[in-house]
């Protein structure tokens, strides 16, 4: 939330997953609406909200078209299978998916780990995972913006339409206790 001049501004995103299967999209169409409820309301986080004091706006209605030059430039899939250790379990870099509007990274736990949410949960949440892309000399960070487990381990989202004529793509996982960085050239497999 963002206040400037007694003005309240709200921002908030959402992602739009798209089956390649299926034709390209030449228009998104978004309605939403916006709920709110008095702050004292919510102050017991035991007694939660109840449905009678929430506020709605009306509906709303957002509908864009989508430029074809959009679709030129097809999702590839890399294969990686790059493994390094992180606390003490083998972890595997399978893939990366790149396309022109965000890059998902793959990565496969073994069994055991997969099969112990706990275990697999902390491998992940003490990773930051940084993705970048070199273009003309020029390092740019692409924002991450969802990671979530699958079947196999785990997959992170990092957004970004500039992947398609890049220099050098490379993958940083950073861990702070104890200090470890993997870095991956993603341009050399």
């Amino acid at each position: 939330m963002h206040v400037k001049e007694n003005k309240q501004l709200y921002i908030g995103r959402t992602t739009l997953p798209l089956n390649r299967a299926e034709p390209a999209l030449d228009q998104v169409e978004a309605e939403f609406q916006i709920a709110y409820v008095d702050p004292g309301k919510l102050a017991g986080p035991k007694t939660g909200t109840i449905m009678k004091d929430m506020h709605y706006t009306q509906k709303m209605k957002l509908s864009f078209a989508i430029d074809p030059k959009f679709w030129a430039t097809p999702t590839e899939i890399v294969p990686v299978n790059q493994s390094f250790v992180i606390d003490g379990e083998k972890v595997t870099l399978t893939e990366i998916e790149r396309s022109p509007v965000q890059t998902l990274t793959r990565f496969k736990f073994s069994d055991e780990v997969n099969a112990d949410w706990e275990r697999k949960q902390n491998i992940i949440s003490d990773l930051l995972f940084n993705l970048s892309y070199i273009r003309g000399g020029v390092k740019t960070e692409l924002v991450p913006y969802r990671g979530n487990g699958t079947d196999e381990g785990y997959e992170n989202m990092f957004e970004g339409n500039s992947l398609d004529t890049v220099d050098a793509l490379l993958l940083e996982l950073i861990r702070s206790e104890p200090k470890q960085q993997i870095r991956v050239d993603l341009n050399q497999k």
